[in-house]
């Protein structure tokens, strides 16, 4: 059911591909995102898959925790000319079919406009609980898949020309542009995307409430700075990762865990990045080895030795 609630570089969102520079401030859409304990969290009986508009082309959607304790969420934008959705979730079987559905449903006002109109299967990064949900796709009609983990696709798909130092862009419509940043760290081809319309940086598995998965401590340090610098040069309201693994309390729900009561919400902001930039600046001369509990967040990382699973 789709429901609304009621309520480096320099860094500013000039893409590649097609040289414009960010809204104002002053035109900015009204965002206002659900509240904490709003989204699905594995409760009985509860739907397979909730979507959330903030308009008419702007769907955030939320996998069921009763179907994978990942509960991914995932993203879809639309514009005149296409849209695309970011990540596919961590389920291919036919307990995702509502996936498909939900997207074609969401997209069918452009569609009747544009016989011809292209959804794009992009992805914060590639690991399986992201990625999962592609096969569904392959063969749909009007669908195209992106590999998530081929680097030159990837730079290709999004105009990025120097990985990780350039910016990219998704371009939807004369109306609508996405800005990419390149943030390897959490996994090589990782990316966030900003939303200049809501003024929304999507931040995949790099910055959300849970686990901060870090594999390669320089890479994330560098990413998370220039995430930073993206942000103090462009409006950004809202910070969206793809997962909830805290409290609204901020304790943290055991891995694996497949029904959360008392979630937070989803939404971070840019404090919350700067947070993480601090604490990651101050550890720039030695190798973190144990977990660190920031109260929203925790890093935790993953070194060689730690027979960490490979999709987290």
């Amino acid at each position: 059911q789709n429901q609304q609630h009621p309520s480096a570089l320099s860094q500013s969102s000039v893409c590649s591909c097609c040289h414009r520079s960010p809204m104002s401030t002053a035109t900015l859409s009204h965002t206002a995102l659900p509240p904490a304990g709003w989204w699905i969290h594995g409760a009985k009986d509860e739907e397979l898959l909730q979507a959330f508009s903030l308009d008419a082309d702007t769907h955030i959607l939320r996998q069921s925790k009763r179907l994978h304790y990942e509960g991914n969420f995932l993203f879809l934008f639309c514009g005149s000319e296409r849209a695309v959705l970011f990540d596919t979730g961590a389920l291919s079987s036919t307990l995702a079919a509502p996936l498909v559905g939900t997207v074609q449903r969401l997209v069918a006002h452009r569609r009747k406009d544009a016989g011809d109109y292209e959804v794009v299967v992009a992805h914060t990064h590639a690991h399986n609980d992201h990625v999962a949900g592609d096969v569904l796709f392959v063969d749909q009609p009007g669908f195209r898949v992106v590999p998530a983990s081929d680097l030159a696709a990837v730079q290709v798909e999004f105009s990025i020309a120097r990985w990780p130092d350039s910016l990219g862009c998704m371009r939807l419509g004369a109306e609508r542009e996405l800005t990419v940043l390149p943030t390897p760290g959490h996994e090589p081809v990782h990316v966030m995307i900003y939303d200049p319309l809501h003024a929304l940086l999507l931040t995949g598995d790099h910055l959300y409430r849970g686990r901060l998965y870090m594999r390669d401590q320089a890479a994330f340090t560098a990413s998370v700075a220039r995430a930073l610098r993206f942000c103090e040069s462009n409006p950004v309201r809202h910070l969206l990762g793809c997962h909830i693994e805290m409290s609204a309390d901020g304790t943290e729900y055991p891995d694996e865990t497949i029904y959360q009561p008392n979630e937070p919400p989803l939404q971070l902001n840019v404090e919350h990045l700067r947070k993480l930039h601090l604490i990651l600046q101050g550890h720039s001369t030695s190798v973190i080895t144990d977990r660190i509990h920031c109260g929203e967040f925790i890093i935790h990382p993953v070194l060689s030795s730690v027979g960490e699973e490979s999709s987290k």
